[in-house]
C-alpha cells in the first residue's frame, strides 16, 4: 500500500524544456567490462557531470547575474543507469531576455554533457523538445519525454537533435525584439541545420547542436585525427565495434567534419566570446 503521505502528493504540471540523453554502446560497454566497479565508473561520471556543469556554467556567466545563477539552480537532473533527463520550466512571467537565458542555458550545458561523455569514451545521443510536462517526486511524463525519447533513439550517431517545436520556440525566443543576445548569439554558432542519419527512417536535414564547440578546445593549435579520435572513443573502455557501432562511429566523424567545413574550427572559447 503506498503510504498516505506520498499518495497525497500532488502532480506538478510546468511548461518548459525537456532532455533526453542516453549512451550508446552501454550493454557492449556492460559485455566487456564485468566487474561491479564498471558500473560505478558510469554512474560516478553522470553524477560528476550532474555537479560540474551547472558549477562551470554559473562561472561563465555574463556579469554572474542572479538570474543566471537562478536559472542554472533550476535545472533538474535525472540521472538513472545509461540515461540523463534534463528539465527547465520556462515561467509564462519570464521577460523575453529571461527566456533567451534558460534557452541558452539548456543548450550549453547539453553541449557541455556530449563533451564530457564523449572524452570519457562513451558517446551519447539525445535529442531537446518542449512543452507541458508532469512531476511527481522522481517521476516525469509528458509529451516532450516522449518526443525526445523517439527523435534520439532514431538517430544513428553521437550527437544530440532539437524536436522542429523546440527548435521552433528557441528561434522565436532569439528574435524576440527584447532580446538581449544571450541567444541569438548562441544559434547560429551552436544549433546547425544537418541532413542527420535516422534508423527509422531516411536522412532530413533537421536542426542538430555544434558538438564541435567544446571539442577542440583544448588545444586551438592543433587539429587532432578527426577519424582516429572518434575510433577511440567508441572502443573505449575496451568496447568492440561490430557493424552497426562502425556505421555510427563514421556518421559521427561525418557530422564532426561538417562542423569543421562550416567553422573552418571555431572553438569553444570563441563561442564563449559571444556572450560577454
Amino acid at each position: 500500500m503506498v503510504p498516505p503521505s506520498r499518495s497525497k502528493k500532488k502532480m506538478n504540471e510546468r511548461y518548459g524544456i525537456v532532455g533526453f540523453f542516453d549512451i550508446l554502446g552501454y550493454q557492449n560497454f556492460l559485455e566487456h567490462n564485468k566487474e561491479e566497479t564498471s558500473y560505478a565508473r558510469v554512474i560516478d561520471k553522470l553524477l560528476s557531470i550532474r555537479d560540474t556543469i551547472p558549477a562551470n556554467l554559473k562561472s561563465s556567466i555574463r556579469g554572474a547575474t542572479d538570474m543566471g545563477f537562478k536559472i542554472v539552480d533550476e535545472m533538474t537532473w535525472l540521472v538513472f543507469s545509461d540515461t540523463v533527463v534534463l528539465t527547465l520550466p520556462l515561467p509564462k512571467e519570464d521577460k523575453p531576455n529571461e527566456l533567451a537565458m534558460r534557452w541558452s542555458a539548456f543548450l550549453l550545458s547539453s553541449i557541455h554533457l556530449w563533451r564530457e561523455m564523449f572524452d570519457f569514451g562513451l558517446p551519447i545521443r539525445g535529442a531537446i523538445d518542449c512543452g507541458n510536462y508532469y512531476t511527481k517526486e522522481y517521476c516525469l511524463a509528458g509529451d516532450p519525454i516522449i518526443a525526445a525519447y523517439k527523435l534520439a533513439h532514431d538517430l544513428d550517431l553521437a550527437a544530440i537533435a532539437l524536436t522542429q517545436r523546440a527548435f521552433s520556440v528557441s528561434t522565436e525566443t532569439a528574435n524576440h525584439p527584447e532580446e538581449k543576445k544571450n541567444l541569438s548569439a548562441v544559434l547560429p554558432t551552436q544549433v546547425l541545420q544537418y541532413k542527420a542519419p535516422r534508423k527509422m527512417q531516411n536522412p532530413e536535414s533537421i536542426p542538430l547542436l555544434n558538438s564541435l564547440g567544446v571539442l577542440f578546445s583544448t588545444n586551438p593549435e592543433i587539429k587532432p585525427d578527426v577519424t582516429q579520435y572518434v575510433l577511440s572513443r567508441f572502443w573505449a573502455h575496451k568496447k568492440q565495434l561490430d557493424e552497426d557501432g562502425l556505421r555510427k562511429a563514421k556518421n559521427t566523424e561525418t557530422h564532426l567534419r561538417f562542423i569543421l567545413s562550416m567553422f573552418k574550427g571555431l572553438l569553444w572559447g570563441m563561442c564563449r566570446q559571444l556572450l560577454k
